[in-house]
């Protein structure tokens, strides 16, 4: 399976994902991006943090970006229209 990278960026600040993970193809580490943003996002509501991450890339292991999933994609404005 190929290998992918899920970094987090929050405002200022990025944090690479070093070890990455296995996944299927890129679209299955999206998904993981997104259950993974919604479970950071959740956190830092409940824990009442100003610094929530932005967005999660998402990198092959040839560095490449393949894509990306944003705050505004899954936050609560996403959650309450529905």
């Amino acid at each position: 399976m190929p290998r992918y990278f899920l970094d987090i960026e929050y405002d200022h600040e990025l944090h690479r994902d070093v070890d990455g993970g296995d996944y299927a193809d890129a679209d299955a580490a999206l998904q993981e991006a997104e259950k993974g943003l919604r479970d950071l996002l959740g956190d830092a509501i409940k824990q009442s943090l100003s610094d929530a991450p932005s967005r999660i890339l998402v990198r092959d292991a040839a560095g490449n970006v393949v894509g990306s999933i944003s705050s505004r994609d899954v936050g609560p404005s996403k959650i309450w229209s529905r």
